[in-house]
């Protein structure tokens, strides 16, 4: 036990690493954390480390070894160490704790915390390590037991453990942060498609983008009526849009697609509450200039998915107010099909194992059906196709929602490291969630998602409810059917138990080709169907070059056999050739 002469640290209370501290007075920069921020310059320390132990010798000798390194908090109980964490829950990167500790010992205190924080990792300290189990302490952790290291310590093995601490908490806060913001950002694209009135819209445009990024001003300039040359502002927030909107409107060397004299403008108008200046170019001329003092690349990475989407519904509003109803109706109809054709890779991906090509020919009434690659890093490549029940633009809508968040889930991190990805199931199983909470209850979405592994030189993939692989083998020159199974995404809360991983090896020539049913249910004008039959006929006709010759060719049979006959689903089909 502490010697109760000795100076108990007050919970919540910051020591400062280093800083020159004497007996029984507190330091005066011995200040509250938000206090020691607000008041001068913090020196660049790793990260916050809360302290829990009832030893005043011990947990004086852990800060004495960290100082200068690490902001350090102090507890010299469990009940303290709750009050601190919940006073600097922001803040903490990570918990040391000891076990033998009065009222609430560190097994107590761990479950107690975990019940608080689901980001902050604890390393427990203890010179009784045979009193419990490490499992028992990761279950009262919350699964975030990062060290169980026993007294006593060296300094580098405390550093060590207390870096990789540090760098999981941050991970998990990356992780939550991710994902909350990436169901804000489908949520709030939904929500932007069904605004009419254009102040309406550029109210919620910036108020979205402020809910998943520190942006704090902001304004929408747009090609005047009278010149095409000029720009007036039809929307902004906050100080920046009123400080610059003159000097945009009044200023003739400011024109169209001079983003770099805009830019300079801007930053010449000395607005103090920016540091940074964020330009998206919009399609009728206009640009989005975003100003944040502080923004990271996930913030922008955020920003410039929504911004591509919110310019589409900044296009609707204009359709809407200048087309009658039918004609607005209609165009409705033409801006969604241009969403889904937009949304499509721009570009074949070049990767030294394999070579893939999509196509999509779009029906007369807008579908959902969609396709992506997207490149994971190393020569591997994700590589997905689905198909929305339905019609129309709600179809269209369920589709754009997917996609954004499977870009999300699969991409890369600030770093521009590939997010780890736990199985494809589950990934599948997150959009499901979405889906299934957010949308009506009579759309759903089937999805096959796949994943070239270059080091283990197979594809990795896992169906929803979509159509049958058909893999071409170059060695016997014929196709054979591979059903992928599981759920259509939307039907239930959680579909993972549905859903499996599964491996397909493919030998040098084989050709993976993934559709949707609007290949098969092509109708002629006998009103016959192509068929799965004459699909593979075409595909075990068309194979043996290359991956362009196959979708060339499949394609110019649809079109002999539909012979102009009108389709009424959208035909989707991708093709994977190892090389």
């Amino acid at each position: 036990m502490a010697d109760e002469g000795r100076r108990r640290i007050r919970p919540g209370r910051v020591r400062p690493s280093g800083a020159p501290q004497s007996r029984g007075t507190e330091s005066p920069t011995s200040k509250k954390f938000g206090q020691r921020f607000s008041d001068k310059k913090l020196p660049a320390y790793k990260g916050t480390v809360l302290l829990v132990d009832d030893d005043d010798l011990v947990r004086g000798s852990m800060r004495m070894s960290l100082q200068g390194e690490y902001q350090i908090l102090e507890a010299n109980d469990g009940f303290q160490g709750l009050d601190v964490l919940k006073e600097h829950l922001a803040q903490i990167d990570c918990v040391v704790t000891d076990i033998r500790m009065p009222g609430l010992n560190g097994s107590e205190y761990m479950s107690r915390a975990a019940e608080i924080t689901k980001e902050v990792y604890f390393i427990v300290v203890t010179g009784h390590k045979g009193e419990v189990t490490e499992s028992k302490l990761i279950g009262d952790g919350g699964g975030r037991l990062s060290g169980f290291l026993e007294k006593p310590v060296t300094s580098d093995e405390l550093k060590y453990q207390i870096d990789k601490a540090i760098e999981l908490t941050r991970n998990q806060r990356d992780r939550i942060r991710a994902n909350d913001n990436a169901h804000k950002l489908v949520q709030s694209v939904e929500n932007i498609y069904s605004i009419k009135s254009l102040e309406d819209l550029l109210a919620a445009i910036f108020e979205n983008v402020a809910i998943f990024s520190s942006v704090r001003t902001g304004f929408l300039a747009f090609s005047s009526d009278s010149s095409e040359n000029d720009y007036v502002v039809r929307g902004g927030v906050g100080r920046f849009a009123e400080m610059i909107g003159e000097s945009i409107v009044e200023n003739p060397k400011l024109r169209k697609h001079e983003v770099e004299l805009l830019v300079k403008a801007v930053k010449e108008d000395r607005i103090h509450e920016t540091d940074e200046v964020m330009v998206l170019p919009l399609k009728r001329g206009g640009l989005l200039l975003i100003g944040q003092p502080s923004v990271d690349e996930r913030d922008k990475d955020f920003i410039r998915t929504y911004a591509r989407n919110a310019e589409k519904a900044i296009e609707n509003v204009f359709y809407y107010h200048e087309l009658e109803e039918k004609k607005r109706l209609e165009q409705e109809l033409k801006i969604a099909a241009e969403i889904q054709t937009s949304l499509l890779p721009k570009k074949q991906p070049e990767l030294e194992d394999i070579e893939v090509l999509g196509f999509q020919l779009p029906a007369k009434e807008v579908g959902g059906d969609y396709y992506d690659f997207i490149e994971m890093g190393e020569g591997s490549l994700a590589v997905c196709i689905g198909d929305v029940s339905g019609k129309g633009v709600p179809a269209g809508l369920v589709m754009v929602m997917a996609r954004s968040y499977l870009q999300i889930l699969m991409g890369k991190d600030s770093e521009g490291h590939v997010v780890e990805i736990p199985s494809l199931a589950t990934v599948l199983n997150k959009i499901n969630r979405v889906l299934h909470k957010d949308v009506e209850s009579t759309r759903f979405m089937t999805m096959l998602l796949s994943v070239w592994d270059a080091h283990k030189k197979v594809l990795r993939y896992v169906g929803a409810g979509h159509e049958r692989l058909i893999v071409y083998r170059e060695a016997t020159r014929t196709c054979e059917l591979i059903k992928p199974g599981g759920v259509m995404l939307g039907m239930l809360d959680d579909v993972e138990d549905f859903l499996t991983d599964q491996e397909l090896e493919l030998a040098p020539g084989d050709t993976v080709v993934l559709y949707t049913d609007g290949v098969t249910e092509a109708r002629s004008k006998a009103d016959k169907l192509f068929g799965m039959d004459a699909l593979i006929a075409s595909i075990e006709k068309h194979a043996s070059d290359n991956v362009h010759s196959l979708i060339e060719g499949v394609r110019e049979d649809l079109r002999e056999f539909m012979l102009g006959e009108i389709q009424y689903d959208d035909i989707t089909l991708v093709a994977l050739r190892r090389k």
